[in-house]
């Protein structure tokens, strides 16, 4: 388990990083050009290892664990207002990567329900014309910024009468961090640290980066492989056979 920056103990990120290329202790955390260069190119390796998690990921969602809130956002439903833009009403940190994973909502009498996705080739009919059609909505459409509600609120819902649960993006290191770890499973810890070997190796023509990113192809199919599977806890289904007599 490796944190960003540990010159007490040498257990961090940036402590391996100067170990590996043989710059020497301190040299990066002691130079601040530097350090905020480094930290740059640790947190794309981070970025990228959110993006392999959040593809790979099972039925379970992942988050990065060092968000102090949970990912959820919340607006108020509007009379006539089918288009709510989430973007505003969800934390900077959070807008990367932003994947909608349910969407609930409150009717007129202040029960919840969930609506239904429904994207823009599922309409058979006018999409003008749905989008102006009022009641209560029971399906949804999503375009990475805006939800369009169907049908458009003929009612107001009330503080935070719509919520949409997410996914999100990585909380990227500062050049302050110490402690804070990468928000995912520590046994893929070593990867940014790799990731920045194989960017070190390339741009100084040094040590052997063919291998290094074969090692970090290999940790990118185990990441892979262990976020696919975490979903074991779920009862599969036996299924007979299909077989025809006609």
């Amino acid at each position: 388990m490796l944190q960003f920056s540990d010159t007490t103990n040498k257990n961090g990120i940036i402590q391996r990083i100067e170990f590996d290329t043989g710059l020497g202790d301190a040299s990066i955390s002691d130079n601040a050009v530097l350090f905020s260069q480094v930290t740059s190119i640790v947190n794309s390796a981070v970025s990228k290892a959110t993006s392999i998690i959040m593809t790979a990921d099972g039925k379970w969602t992942w988050d990065d664990t060092s968000h102090e809130k949970q990912a959820v956002a919340c607006t108020d439903i509007v009379t006539d207002q089918g288009d709510y833009t989430i973007l505003n009403n969800t934390p900077s940190s959070a807008k990367d990567y932003l994947k909608i994973e349910r969407v609930e909502i409150k009717d007129n009498n202040g029960l919840w329900a969930r609506l239904k996705e429904r994207n823009l080739p599922r309409y058979q009919d006018s999409i003008t014309q749905r989008r102006t059609t009022t009641g209560i909505p029971t399906t949804y459409d999503f375009n990475g910024v805006s939800i369009f509600l169907d049908a458009v609120p003929n009612y107001d819902g009330g503080t935070n009468s719509l919520k949409i649960w997410f996914s999100r993006a990585q909380i990227n290191f500062a050049t302050t961090d110490t402690t804070k770890r990468p928000g995912f499973a520590s046994i893929f810890h070593e990867y940014p640290v790799m990731s920045f070997m194989y960017h070190w190796e390339k741009q100084k023509g040094t040590g052997n980066p063919e291998q290094t990113k074969r090692d970090l192809v290999e940790m990118e199919s185990a990441m892979r492989n262990y976020y696919n599977m975490r979903d074991k806890s779920q009862p599969n289904k036996v299924q007979r056979v299909y077989k025809s007599y006609k």
